[in-house]
């Protein structure tokens, strides 16, 4: 469990200063560090990496159903002020 979190907090860490690019990145990376036999390493980029990516996933769902839920906000005021005959 600690060392979800420690890669999860990694991850958090490296999107915020490097972009979404750097799933990527370590996914080339792990390919690397596997094929000059560090298995270890490679597992533990990877295992980043998809901490990372997960943790993409969610912030764009995140935003997706905020911006989904100010667009419905916006067009139920729209139809109100209208006097609701769209409803």
């Amino acid at each position: 469990m600690a060392h979800q979190t420690f890669a999860l907090n990694l991850a958090r860490s490296m999107i915020a200063d490097q972009g979404v690019a750097i799933i990527w990145r370590l996914h080339i990376e792990a390919t690397v560090l596997w094929r000059m036999g560090n298995r270890a390493a490679a597992e533990a980029f990877v295992e980043i990496a998809d901490a990372a990516e997960l943790k993409w996933l969610r912030c764009r769902e995140t935003e997706a159903s905020t911006a989904d839920l100010a667009q419905f906000a916006t067009r139920y005021s729209e139809i109100r002020l209208a006097g609701g005959s769209q409803l």
